[in-house]
């Protein structure tokens, strides 16, 4: 296990800190591993786990200002720590409909956010393991739905990555 995370960072883009804290105990012991959390400032708990960069986000932040912090901060992290994996947290708990999120993160958003880690991971030459987090919306199809998004983003940027193919005779 301590192999498969050396020199990886841990990127935990959901509003809740829990996911951070898992990360923070499960791999403390393990470095090298950078961990990254973005997380709204104002949610529970209120003494928060210390991820090596913790970026607390303003309540009801929004897509073009939540992704354009996202931007930089994946690009600066992988530029400067160059690791050899990327675990991603991808929760959902961001979404503007969200009962415990608070960043008022749309859907589309969602999608943007997921293609962004994904795109900028390939871009970097680093491969990205993404999972489903965080979510806690009362409609369950639509929580599902939001779920769906990181595989949607995922398969785009496959489809894009193939070759075409000419049928010339």
């Amino acid at each position: 296990r301590e192999e498969a995370i050396l020199g990886g960072i841990l990127a935990g883009a959901e509003a809740a800190e829990a996911a951070g804290k898992l990360l923070e105990t499960t791999f403390d012991t393990a470095k090298p591993v950078f961990t990254v959390s973005m997380h709204a400032e104002s949610n529970f708990p209120s003494r928060k786990q210390h991820s090596d960069l913790d970026m607390g986000l303003r309540t009801n932040t929004g897509d073009e200002e939540y992704l354009s912090i996202l931007s930089k901060v994946l690009t600066k992290g992988l530029a400067t720590y160059q690791p050899s994996i990327v675990l991603y947290d991808a929760g959902v708990d961001i979404h503007a409909d969200d009962s415990l999120g608070h960043l008022s993160v749309s859907d589309r958003g969602i999608f943007r956010r997921d293609s962004a880690v994904l795109d900028t991971c390939l871009a970097f030459g680093v491969p990205c393991a993404g999972y489903v987090g965080g979510g806690y919306a009362a409609d369950l199809d639509q929580l599902a739905m939001r779920h769906c998004l990181l595989f949607e983003a995922a398969n785009q940027l496959y489809q894009e990555q193939q070759p075409t193919t000419l049928n010339i005779k």
